[in-house]
């Protein structure tokens, strides 16, 4: 049988090699919906349209056309040019150049470095964006520890990222970057029944992780050392399936209380909120907050510190004397040797 199709190509079948220069595949146009949107360097309307497919193997792709969200799939394939005419099912099309869209273990990142509105955007790509509740643009977006981030003042300020599948997994790490005014809840995944994922620090400033399962918690840790107020600090916590880690500025700090394999997949769905929990508000600011679907290794964790606070930092523009000051954490100061500082 012959359909025809009103948007570009979309094709289907074996792929060994996405990175493969040209590669054939089945031409597949039953039950094809594609996805619009701002794609980089690709459109619907001239020959090398992007078409999304769910995996290899898998139809029909499915998505929103309207708002452009990819809520399944991890492969572009640009297309050598575009379908426009009735194809026979079974048909073979030539499809260049595989590109990966996206990490589908990462299932929200929200930067926050919008210049401005009531949006923070969702950089994975599921499309999990965010709206500002309670908060002026105007007063909220800051500069942070990576572009710009957003000040919450503790009152009744919060960031909606939805409710979505996606925004749950059996294992994960959540990543964030936070600058802490006074100490409280800082996310927090909830569903409908009591049950949920919270994130937040103790009145000391040590970080405290609750998994809740229908009121009750079964998971309940808090750090040893603590993410001071008045500084940005990098936190992560993992869950393996055999008990929460918690990292700070990179480094482990040992996790005590009441510890398990709990995680999010509990959750039916889990919507996630930035910067409240059942306790209450966060006060301070929140920049770069990822959600994933794997474990971070720690190596991983203390690269994501290291990229913004080097070992070793040295502008070389003192002008003067015979120390090249490191402006790093380190204070890995050197002095000139042999050199003529005039």
């Amino acid at each position: 049988a012959e359909v025809t199709v009103a948007l570009r190509a979309a094709a289907v079948g074996p792929v060994t090699d996405p990175e493969t220069e040209l590669i054939e595949l089945d031409v597949l146009w039953d039950d094809v919906f594609l996805f619009g949107g701002d794609i980089p360097d690709g459109d619907f309307e001239s020959p090398g349209g992007w078409t999304y497919v769910e995996s290899a193997e898998e139809i029909p792709w499915t998505g929103n056309r309207r708002s452009g969200e990819v809520r399944s799939g991890n492969r572009a394939f640009w297309t050598s040019h575009p379908y426009d005419t009735p194809s026979a099912a079974g048909s073979w099309g030539q499809v260049e150049r595989g590109v990966r869209i996206g990490d589908p273990d990462v299932r929200g990142r929200w930067l926050l470095d919008e210049p401005d509105g009531m949006m923070a955007k969702d950089g994975s790509m599921f499309g999990n964006h965010g709206i500002l509740v309670g908060m002026d643009p105007a007063d909220a977006r800051v500069e942070g520890k990576i572009g710009n981030a957003l000040a919450f003042v503790g009152v009744d300020d919060l960031v909606d990222c939805g409710r979505h599948a996606s925004l749950t997994s059996a294992e994960g790490t959540i990543e964030l970057w936070m600058s802490p005014q006074g100490f409280g809840d800082i996310l927090s995944i909830l569903d409908e029944g009591g049950s949920g994922l919270i994130l937040g620090q103790d009145g000391a400033g040590m970080i405290r992780v609750v998994v809740e399962e229908g009121g009750s918690a079964v998971l309940d840790v808090v750090s040893a050392g603590a993410a001071g107020a008045g500084a940005f600090h990098h936190v992560a916590v993992t869950q393996d399936g055999s008990g929460a880690r918690i990292f700070i500025d990179g480094a482990e700090s040992a996790a005590s209380g009441t510890n398990s394999g709990a995680w999010t997949d509990h959750l039916a769905p889990g919507g996630v909120v930035l910067g409240q929990g059942p306790d209450g508000y966060f006060e301070g600011l929140l920049d770069n907050v990822v959600l994933h679907a794997r474990v971070l290794g720690a190596d991983e964790i203390l690269a994501r510190w290291e990229e913004v606070n080097p070992r070793g930092l040295w502008h070389l523009d003192e002008g003067t004397g015979t120390t090249a000051s490191d402006s790093s954490a380190y204070g890995n100061h050197g002095t000139l040797s042999g050199m003529d500082t005039a």
